[in-house]
């Protein structure tokens, strides 16, 4: 049976069998998208049944899919809750949303286009927290697939370079690999350090929350990678990389000593000290090369990638400098 109920602009419906708390709820946040390969793959992990599903369409505004969310929360035999948003509210609130509506000790966050990779991926996160004695973040880590479509090339080469890491890389640094499109983390953590609803569109939010969290309670990094499906086209990720300055500059305003450790944040700090115009050259050149794909190889497409973010950055951050952020 589920029951809807109305919050201001949030819809909320709960459904499957509720007995006790789950020790587990598994939280997706999704936007005009559907995480059906995701949903399936978790349906066939080992103790499942007993792990509660917490979705939240943050703004979607599409009533075929929220039916077809039901349909897919309607397959799973333990209990299960589905906010709706009437606006889109950013990645930071659809996740302390989730955290909100859960009732579980412990929060697996999954974005919408991942894919847990065999039906032991559960049971290997469960392991380790029979080891843990007090509140502590699990970052498993992701990997991307091969693609045959060579507009995403750039994506996967990007991801592969610096995201797609072994554990006993990421341990090196625990709080700068912290991505909450696979995080697995104890309540307390996330009632004590909720992510910060003012980053808001794409990037940044779960780079500071780490740098945040990672201040009080420990990181610890293990190998149980799930499977980022969502590559992007050359187009859009130069996009969404240019729409984010705003929120590096919030970051480097929230935790300048750790931005400028970063090598992001020392690019984008070198590319600050340009005067404007050759900053701006150097971006809109970086931004051909980066989108070549027909002339240029792939590792000197990959450099510009990350000489457009500098300047992307850059001017973000003089932005901030002059006190209009």
């Amino acid at each position: 049976m589920t029951h809807a109920h109305e919050q201001g602009l949030v819809q909320i419906e709960n459904g499957g069998e509720f007995g006790g708390a789950p020790l587990l709820n598994i939280c997706i946040p999704v936007y005009r998208f559907l995480p059906e390969r995701l949903l399936k793959s978790l349906f066939l992990c080992d103790g499942i049944d007993g792990v509660g599903l917490c979705i939240c369409d943050d703004g979607s505004g599409d009533p075929e899919l929220q039916d077809a969310l039901r349909g897919l929360l309607s397959l799973h035999k333990g209990p299960f809750t589905l906010i709706t948003f009437a606006n889109n509210q950013g990645r930071s609130a659809a996740r302390n949303s989730l955290i909100t509506h859960s009732r579980a000790e412990w929060l697996l966050f999954l974005d919408g286009d991942m894919e847990v990779p065999d039906h032991l991926f559960l049971k290997r996160y469960f392991e380790w927290i029979t080891l843990l004695h007090s509140p502590a973040i699990l970052v498993g880590g992701f990997t991307v697939p091969e693609v045959d479509d060579p507009s995403r090339a750039l994506h996967r080469a990007q991801s592969l370079a610096s995201e797609c890491l072994p554990a006993s890389q990421r341990r090196l640094h625990p709080a700068a690999y912290v991505y909450t499109s696979t995080l697995w983390v104890h309540r307390a953590v996330l009632e004590a350090e909720p992510f910060d609803n003012a980053f808001v569109g794409w990037g940044g939010e779960d780079v500071e929350w780490g740098i945040r969290v990672s201040q009080h309670f420990p990181i610890f990094h293990i190998d149980n990678p799930a499977i980022h499906l969502g590559l992007e086209r050359d187009e859009v990720l130069i996009q969404k990389y240019e729409q984010s300055g705003p929120n590096f500059a919030r970051l480097y305003e929230k935790h300048p000593e750790a931005v400028r450790r970063m090598r992001l944040g020392k690019g984008a700090l070198r590319l600050r000290a340009l005067p404007r115009p050759v900053r701006s050259a150097l971006r809109e050149l970086a931004r051909r090369v980066a989108l070549d794909r027909e002339r240029i190889p792939i590792t000197l497409r990959l450099y510009a990638l990350k000489l457009f973010r500098w300047a992307v950055y850059g001017e973000a951050l003089s932005q901030f400098s002059r006190g209009n952020l």
